[in-house]
């Protein structure tokens, strides 16, 4: 009986505590009708650049992690060339206690070598990122990034990070690769938080 309670007090302390953020969902593409391009900033929270993407970023059903709607974009990468995808959320967010940023991604062609970085812009362009890591499975898998001290990186600006944690007008993911080929990529559930 001693046990039983002690563990109830454990989880009800730890559902009661501010520390443990719960993951807010800020896209999970339901919400657009299929073959929707995400070409231009005005139509969606969406946008797509860089020399290798080779065609807009597109809703389609049955791409989403659990089978329902996702959005596939290719990328033709030929040398330096890199790719970005970018969310602009209909307002900044503030992100100071939700600093970990997450994708669902997957390789539906593989490219070897091929890598995803995350970068968080402000208002007034100060962006900064955090380490690329390698894209490798053609499964689903959730790809977080974690912006805190020590592990960003300022590429553009002056504002600290906190000052930009505290208004991310845009979430930027940028796919690169030492290998020059084609990849076709899958994305859903765009969370921060978690």
């Amino acid at each position: 009986m001693k046990t039983s309670l002690l563990s109830l007090c454990g989880i009800a302390l730890l559902a009661c505590s501010p520390q443990i953020a719960q993951a807010e969902t800020l896209d999970d593409f339901e919400s657009y009708a299929p073959q929707v391009g995400f070409t231009t900033p005005s139509s969606t929270p969406w946008s797509r650049f860089g020399n290798a993407v080779a065609d807009g970023l597109t809703v389609v059903v049955g791409e989403g992690a659990d089978k329902s709607k996702g959005a596939t974009i290719a990328l033709n990468i030929t040398g330096q060339d890199n790719g970005t995808i970018r969310f602009a959320p209909p307002k900044p967010l503030d992100l100071r206690e939700k600093g970990t940023i997450s994708l669902d991604i997957r390789q539906a062609k593989e490219l070897p070598g091929l890598t995803v970085l995350c970068q968080i812009e402000s208002p007034s362009g100060t962006i900064w990122q955090v380490s690329a890591q390698p894209l490798t499975s053609h499964e689903y898998t959730t790809y977080s990034f974690v912006f805190a001290a020590g592990d960003a990186i300022k590429t553009q600006g002056n504002q600290s990070l906190d000052e930009v944690l505290a208004s991310v007008a845009a979430i930027r993911f940028r796919f690169a690769s030492e290998t020059e080929g084609v990849s076709s990529l899958r994305f859903d559930n765009l969370k921060i938080g978690e």
